[in-house]
């Protein structure tokens, strides 16, 4: 009997461990891969955060305290949804009651204390995965407050964003219209979906590189999308006035969807670094 008894205490309790390192495994992001860079001789590094501190350094980034008000979003932007954990910016989506929200996430941007004219932005991130989840690295005009009352909208490009419901799919967008600063009358889009690979499980590197004819986006050194305006006679040229750089993830939403029984919570949207290239003077 002593024996029987000992061996269900050692099964029980490997059935503990096993249990506590799922729990570790789904909540731990892949530590980044070293990846072969993409940029070429001709780009200068001016600007970066590789989140190495112990908290969001404040002097690069405003870490967003309201309600997600953009396209019916459900959640408030709390600064406890944002932090800076083993050389990642973390970023939680959680279901918690606060500010009159049933959910809680989180948003960070340069607006005020970066933002920048033509270049390449590079964004090493791993998405949130799970329903109702909107995960999103972007640029908006250096003057955007990022919010429905902004009159600063469009432009907008988007380095890439991800439904939580569908990890295997980024979407890599831009956002103009007949005129810029002219809301939503006059919007248009154009959007890339690249489908193939699983965004949520593992880090990729998206990058946009701005220029006054062209914009072009990567997925891990591969180009993605190219565009290019006018395209008609009545779209304006690429926008030539600075942008800003926004992370963040949505909860609910128009296009995202509402959470639903499927939907796990907390769940994590990783950042591993942020790098602004310009191009480097050529030499006379």
């Amino acid at each position: 009997m002593p024996f029987i008894l000992s061996n269900k205490i050692r099964y029980l309790g490997l059935l503990l461990v096993l249990s506590l390192l799922m729990v570790l495994i789904i909540n731990t992001p892949l530590i980044a891969q070293s990846k072969p860079s993409s940029i070429q001789p001709n780009w200068t590094l001016i600007w970066s955060d590789e989140f190495n501190g112990t908290s969001v350094d404040t002097t690069k980034w405003n870490i967003i305290d309201r309600i997600g008000d953009i396209n019916n979003e459900l959640h408030y932007n709390t600064p406890d949804a944002v932090s800076v954990s083993d050389g990642y910016l973390v970023i939680k989506s959680d279901k918690v009651d606060l500010g009159g929200r049933a959910y809680i996430s989180g948003k960070i941007n340069t607006r005020g204390k970066f933002d920048f004219t033509y270049g390449r932005v590079e964004i090493c991130s791993q998405q949130a995965a799970t329903q109702g989840l909107l995960s999103a690295e972007w640029l908006l005009h250096y003057q955007d407050t990022g919010d429905s009352a902004s009159q600063y909208w469009p432009p907008e490009f988007d380095v890439v964003e991800v439904l939580g419901k569908d990890s295997s799919t980024a979407y890599q967008s831009v956002h103009y219209g007949i005129c810029y600063h002219c809301r939503w009358p006059s919007k248009a889009s154009s959007t890339t979906k690249i489908n193939g690979s699983n965004f949520t499980s593992k880090f990729h590197i998206f990058a946009l590189e701005w220029e006054p004819t062209e914009i072009r986006w990567y997925i891990d050194g591969r180009l993605t999308k190219a565009w290019t305006t006018p395209i008609t006679t009545d779209d304006p040229p690429i926008i030539d006035e600075p942008m800003q750089i926004i992370l963040g993830t949505a909860v609910g939403g128009n296009w995202p969807g509402s959470p639903d029984t499927t939907t796990v919570f907390p769940a994590y949207h990783y950042v591993d670094y942020v790098r602004v290239y310009q191009r480097t003077a050529r030499s006379r």
